[in-house]
This record gives structure tokens, C-alpha cells and sequence, in this order.
């Protein structure tokens, strides 16, 4: 969770330098583009469902719930 943090502070930082509100970076891109409510909804659940398998991969091998392969041990 650190890491994401650090990632995040970062990009705001840097886009305020570049002259970008913090506002505008935070806001939802759809909002921005004054696009239809539901366009890029399957793009947006997809990148949920990404995040959300690697979220459950890292904390299941972080309780050794997955040690690899037979062949490793």
C-alpha cells in the first residue's frame, strides 16, 4: 500500500508542476470529456477485475498459499 501511495503522491505532485490541477488529475475522465454516463464502463471494469486478481495473487502468496510449482520445491 506504500508503494501506490508513494506512486500517487508522486503523479500529483508532478502534474501540479506541469500546471494540472490536482482537481483535474483526480477527477473522472469521463466528467472531463463531458462523455455519455456509461461509456468506458467495460474498459473500468476490466481494469477493476485486473486489479482485483492481483490484489488476491499478492496476498495469497503472501500467506504461502501459493508456493509454486511441484517441480520448485
Amino acid at each position: 500500500m506504500v508503494p501506490a501511495a508513494i506512486v500517487y503522491a508522486v503523479a500529483l505532485v508532478w502534474s501540479g508542476a506541469e500546471g494540472i490541477s490536482a482537481k483535474l488529475v483526480l477527477k473522472d475522465l469521463a466528467q472531463s470529456c463531458k462523455a455519455p454516463l456509461g461509456e468506458g464502463f467495460l474498459s473500468s471494469v476490466g481494469y477493476l477485475l485486473w486489479m482485483a486478481a492481483a490484489a488476491i495473487a499478492l496476498f495469497a502468496a503472501s500467506t504461502r498459499q501459493i508456493q509454486g510449482s511441484v517441480l520448485n520445491r
